[in-house]
């Protein structure tokens, strides 16, 4: 057992018997201090993240300064374009801001920076020469076509970041349903792929892909029409009349 008397103005030596251990706190006149822990560090995220110039993102933070001034910069080690310097973090140090990406902006990656007290944060972001958009190779397809192994339909997406993953959804009212089709967006952002539907009715339908990286979610529409009706052969009808022979 330890027992500790602290005297005002005095100044002695403590002797101590036993085990004395502290953890992951500190040992002060009173008591025991408890843990300290870390503040969380700051972070922020862009949403969309792969949008064409000229157009906004949403960006959410957290673990800075409460109700502190921040500023938005974009590429903060190149250009240096400030977006927003008006606005103030909440009471528990978080933000959501919307910011434009200026119509100037080069194609390609680029930086947004939130700065305020607690520190900065950053994230990426791409900028597409073409923004999300999707063409289907044919605006109508028969049902048998679009089921049929080695046909199917085939889309042209654009608006993702450069090299990732792009999954697939098939749906017939724009909702988007899983599809076992996945692809790698080019250097353009562009992704290409061809689906064979294992249930395919008539009407609308929407075949499209979302980035796993951007979380870009881009869709080309078309119809799913019947199978056209083979033309039936005539039927020769006898006609009865006198025949004539010659030579």
């Amino acid at each position: 057992m330890l027992r500790i008397t602290l005297h005002p103005h005095v100044s002695r030596r403590i002797k101590v018997t036993g085990a004395v251990t502290v953890a992951a706190g500190l040992l002060v006149a009173g008591g025991f201090a408890g843990p300290a822990f870390a503040a969380p560090a700051a972070s922020i995220s862009a949403a969309p993240s792969a949008i064409q110039a000229g157009e906004t993102t949403d960006i959410t933070g957290t673990g800075f300064g409460a109700s502190s001034p921040y500023t938005v910069t974009l590429d903060p080690a190149g250009s240096a374009v400030v977006l927003d310097l008006a606005n103030v973090t909440g009471a528990d140090g978080s933000l959501t801001d919307i910011v434009t990406i200026p119509g100037s902006v080069s194609v390609g990656a680029h930086v947004l920076q939130v700065t305020s007290t607690g520190g900065a944060a950053t994230s990426n972001i791409y900028v597409n020469s073409t923004g999300p958009v999707g063409t289907a190779a044919s605006p109508s397809i028969s049902v048998t076509d679009y089921s049929t192994a080695g046909k199917g339909q085939t889309v042209v997406l654009h608006g993702f970041f450069p090299g990732e993953t792009v999954e697939g959804f098939e749906s017939t009212d724009g909702s988007g349903g899983p599809t076992d089709a996945t692809t790698v967006a080019d250097s353009t952002g562009t992704a290409t792929f061809t689906y064979v539907s294992t249930d395919a009715g008539l009407g609308t339908h929407y075949l499209g892909g979302i980035g796993d990286s951007s979380t870009v979610s881009v869709h080309a529409q078309f119809e799913v029409v019947a199978d056209p009706i083979a033309p039936v052969a005539p039927v020769a009808t006898p006609v009865a009349a006198n025949a004539s022979f010659t030579g």
